[in-house]
């Protein structure tokens, strides 16, 4: 990973940076009685044969899919080998809209990484400002817990 704010192999926002930005939208959230989402992506690549391959095609092409269907105003973030998606101006409504674009897209990925055909499953954790909390952790705790009780989905 790079040094700065953004990870070299996605360039989305690392966990310190996008945690920053999160509270900076949440507090222009409350300023102005707007909602705020959190998506928390999880997602695996099966292979067909079960062999192993290297996580970092998945990463890439994931970030890739996320990165063309999100807006300009969006705060894309990778957390480990998750995706953390702060979404200004949107409800719960929307962002379960976006949740299930990002699965749909997830499910038509395939990477062929060394002679192996990964096909791409997830699952997406959501939280909203207001309803589920009033700062970054705790929205993120709340997105982990709906993550947890959600199935993986291909």
């Amino acid at each position: 990973m790079e040094s700065g704010g953004r990870d070299s192999l996605t360039k989305f926002h690392k966990e310190k940076e996008f945690f920053a930005l999160m509270e900076s939208e949440i507090q222009r959230a409350k300023r102005y009685q707007r909602p705020f989402g959190l998506l928390v992506i999880d997602f695996q690549a099966n292979p067909a044969d079960q062999k192993s391959y290297s996580h970092y095609p998945v990463l890439r092409q994931c970030s890739k899919v996320i990165r063309e269907l999100i807006r300009s105003a969006d705060i894309p973030a990778r957390i480990g080998d998750k995706f953390a998606l702060g979404i200004p101006e949107s409800d719960r409504d929307k962002a379960e809209k976006m949740a299930v674009r990002i699965l749909g897209e997830l499910g038509n990925v395939e990477i062929l990484e060394d002679g192996l055909s990964l096909h791409v499953s997830g699952r997406v954790g959501i939280a909203v400002y207001p309803d589920d909390g009033g700062t970054g952790k705790a929205l993120m705790n709340a997105a982990e817990k709906s993550l947890l009780s959600t199935p993986l989905r291909s």
